[in-house]
């Protein structure tokens, strides 16, 4: 795997990581516990992303992610907003960033040549 690829199972293990996180925060918020304690796991959620993302070599710095990572991490520090899966939906907008990039670099490339083979 190339630097900067992320593998499919990377991206179900990313979603399944957010749907835990949203759902754990959809519970604490009815719980009232969630006032004090969803702004501890959306710091992390951002930490933990963020970090994931740069280990991965993605550019973290563009203007769409920091805009979807910005949009996500305050609409999730807004109270009645905060239940809504905006986790979930940040990991989906990443993925078809990435997607859209390893498109454009696949159409860029051109045709793949194939090696020559020697035979002997």
């Amino acid at each position: 795997m190339k630097k900067g690829e992320i593998s499919k199972i990377a991206w179900i293990m990313l979603g399944c990581i957010a749907v835990l996180a949203d759902a754990t925060q959809f519970l604490l918020e009815w719980l009232i516990i969630g006032l004090a304690v969803n702004p501890i796991i959306n710091i992390y959620m951002m930490m933990g992303l963020n970090m994931y993302w740069h280990m991965k070599g993605q550019k973290i710095v563009s203007p769409k992610k920091a805009l979807g990572s910005s949009a996500a991490f305050l609409g999730e520090m807004i109270p009645v907003v905060a239940e809504l899966p905006l986790w979930t939906g940040y990991i989906i907008y990443n993925f078809v960033l990435y997607q859209k990039d390893e498109l454009i670099k696949k159409t860029l490339s051109g045709p793949e040549k194939e090696a020559p083979t020697t035979t002997s």
